[in-house]
C-alpha cells in the first residue's frame, strides 16, 4: 500500500482504487499490449483476406474480359 494515502484518509478521501492500480500497473500494461497485438493481428488478417478476395475478383473480371474480346474477335473474322 502507498504511504501517501494514510494522511488523506483522515479527511474522508480514500485512495483504494489508486492503490489497486499501482499494485497491478505492470499486469494492466502488459494486458493492454497483448490485447493491442491481438487486435492488430486480427485486422491485418482481415485486410489480407479482403485483398486476396479483391485480387481474385479482378483476375476473374480480366479473364472474362479477355474471353469476351477473343469471342468478338473471332466473330468479326
Amino acid at each position: 500500500m502507498a504511504t501517501y494515502a494514510t494522511g488523506a484518509t483522515t479527511i474522508g478521501f480514500s485512495y483504494g482504487p489508486m492503490d489497486w492500480l499501482h499494485e497491478y500497473a505492470w499486469f494492466i500494461s502488459m494486458s493492454c499490449m497483448v490485447l493491442t497485438l491481438i487486435v492488430m493481428s486480427v485486422f491485418r488478417t482481415l485486410e489480407f483476406v479482403l485483398k486476396l478476395r479483391d485480387d481474385k475478383r479482378k483476375a476473374e473480371a480480366a479473364e472474362r474480359a479477355e474471353k469476351e474480346f477473343r469471342r468478338r474477335k473471332t466473330d468479326r473474322e
